[in-house]
């Protein structure tokens, strides 16, 4: 008589058993992950846009992003979350990289780790005659065209001529009485530097005067 109530104790034993294995199983698949990716992009900017397929939700909280990351919309495109985002010009001549994080309802985390690389530099010496005779300087075709000039000697002018892959620079005759030394950055359309290192020597006699003569067209050396 006592063996149909044994049964059914044996019976709820073994169902508890299984649902106390079933929840622990479904806690462990419900545990929050981590998911990383690494973003390259080249100085001159680029557009990044990915599938994110580990997402299985809409995001519920992202981290603030620095000012060369824009636009980043995320969406559900055939049930699968995607990414896309811009990333600025790097106008530096340092590398610079983010992290950016995101949580979806479950509470999983994704994390982009972005790198964008330095514009690329050039250095060249000039050496500009006394009485700032003007010359052409030949640049590497890369720095073309040229995208700005960042000039502070208020003595040196520099003119691109971008159909020619040339700059032209002009001083005002020097007559301070000491050499002249200047720097000048020139950036390409590519985010290129060329970095001129200029000086000038001083105006003391008549034979610095200008003359049409090759002998007075001043020489540069370069420095990759």
């Amino acid at each position: 008589m006592k063996t149909e109530p044994m049964k059914n104790f044996w019976m709820l034993s073994f169902a508890l058993l299984a649902m106390c294995g079933w929840m622990a199983c479904s806690n462990d698949s419900e545990e929050p992950q981590t998911y990383e990716r690494m973003v390259m992009s080249p100085a001159r900017g680029s557009h990044q846009s990915f599938s994110l397929p580990e997402m299985k939700s809409g995001i519920a909280s992202t981290a603030i992003m620095p000012d060369w990351i824009s636009s980043l919309v995320i969406t559900l495109n055939d049930g699968t979350p995607s990414i896309a985002f811009d990333i600025a010009d790097n106008m530096d001549t340092i590398a610079r990289s983010t992290q950016l994080a995101f949580k979806d309802n479950p509470g999983n985390v994704y994390l982009l780790h972005i790198e964008q690389q330095a514009a690329k530099t050039q250095t060249m010496t000039v050496n500009m005659t006394a009485n700032g005779s003007g010359q052409q300087l030949k640049l590497a075709s890369a720095t073309f065209p040229v995208l700005k000039i960042n000039n502070p000697a208020n003595w040196l002018s520099i003119l691109p001529d971008d159909s020619q892959q040339t700059v032209s620079l002009t001083a005002t005759p020097n007559t301070t009485g000491a050499i002249r030394t200047g720097q000048a950055v020139i950036i390409g359309d590519d985010r290129n530097w060329t970095i001129l290192h200029i000086t000038q020597n001083v105006l003391n006699n008549a034979a610095d005067s200008p003359h049409d003569t090759p002998s007075d067209q001043p020489a540069y050396s370069r420095n990759n």
